[in-house]
């Protein structure tokens, strides 16, 4: 499996390189381009692209491998090519922190969904997102995120499960099981007799999923809402303007949940399921591991290009390529050319 190798060595440096320049591009957008109208949530969609960088940083550092058999699941790191070879216990730190991130970005993405079912009722409600209020919200992301990682760390290296690794780590992804760092969520260890399912872990590995449906329930309940009362924002004295920046957010909050769900979500669950099963699948976890750092990139793809204010800044900067459509002056575009 060389050739997987291979090609992982090159992807997640492009990748990362790549994160840092799309989500400071959304920064500046967010910046120097946001109506007056988005308030506060133009910090909360900073904040979501500083937590982009942070994971993608963590996951280029650590580099990790994702694996499963018909028994465990195992996210692993290769020391001999890592930078931190000789530091196992700030590589270890490394791994977690990128998992802890990640979990941040899922909360974040949840109060997100909340700030926009909060815009669309017209209620008053985002005074809760106001001054010090905003920095309560984005605490709760990082408690969030924190006990994911925490959960994931107490899960540590099992040595009663590395033998039974050995042969199909060295053959599938060419490892040397005593040059490695892994974290495992076993199902089933060896018994005396055959092998035992452990209730210990699948708890654990169950605390796990919770932890993350919850702000996956949090985004289905307030974009199944938020999606129903911008429909109705004109009949309630909203103008059209309003209503199209309104519908471009909302849209722009789907895209960044569908696209992980598809691609990263639903076959993290599938994989890390699977072993419970006795189901012996490794070759789906293969392209999990070069997914995982894409995420940062795509995640915040769409706000740039959904929202018409930063697309138009963006085509405008670039030679002015913007759509016939959009509401720019010509004048504006002339002198955005002369210029460039």
């Amino acid at each position: 499996m060389r050739t997987f190798s291979l090609i992982k060595s090159i992807t997640q440096p492009i990748a990362a390189v790549l994160s840092v320049v799309v989500n400071f591009i959304l920064i500046t957008l967010v910046v120097t381009s946001s109506p007056r109208k988005m308030g506060s949530y133009k910090y909360l969609l900073i904040y979501c692209s500083g937590l982009s960088i942070a994971y993608a940083a963590f996951h280029f550092v650590a580099a990790p491998y994702m694996f499963n058999d018909d028994s465990t699941v195992v996210i692993l790191v290769d020391l001999k090519s890592n930078m931190l070879e000789n530091h196992p216990d700030v590589l270890k730190f490394t791994v977690v922190s990128g998992v802890a991130f990640f979990g941040t970005s899922i909360y974040a993405i949840a109060i997100n969904f909340i700030y926009r079912y909060f815009a669309v009722q017209r209620e008053g409600r985002l005074r809760y997102f106001s001054g010090w209020r905003l920095i309560f919200w984005i605490l709760l992301s990082i408690i969030g995120g924190a006990i994911l990682g925490l959960m994931f760390y107490t899960i540590g290296s099992r040595q009663e499960i590395s033998d039974g690794l050995k042969v199909s780590l060295e053959t599938l992804y060419d490892l040397n099981i005593n040059r490695i760092l892994y974290c495992t969520f076993p199902y089933w260890l060896p018994t005396v007799e055959n092998q035992g399912l452990t209730v210990k872990d699948i708890m654990a590995n169950l605390a796990i999923t919770i932890s993350m449906a919850f702000p996956i329930l949090i985004i289905a309940f307030c974009g199944t809402k938020t999606y129903g009362k911008v429909k109705n924002l004109t009949e309630h004295g909203k103008n059209e303007y309003s209503k199209r920046l309104q519908l471009q957010l909302y849209k722009a909050l789907v895209a960044q949940v569908i696209i992980p769900t598809i691609f990263l979500f639903l076959p993290t669950v599938f994989i890390g399921a699977s072993p419970l099963f006795k189901l012996n699948i490794p070759w789906a976890s293969l392209p999990l591991s070069i997914l995982f750092s894409m995420f940062a990139v795509v995640d915040s793809i769409p706000i740039i290009f959904l929202v018409d204010e930063y697309r138009n800044a963006l085509f405008a900067f670039f030679g002015g390529f913007c759509c016939a459509n959009e509401v720019v002056p010509a004048s504006v575009n002339e002198t955005s050319n002369d210029q460039q």
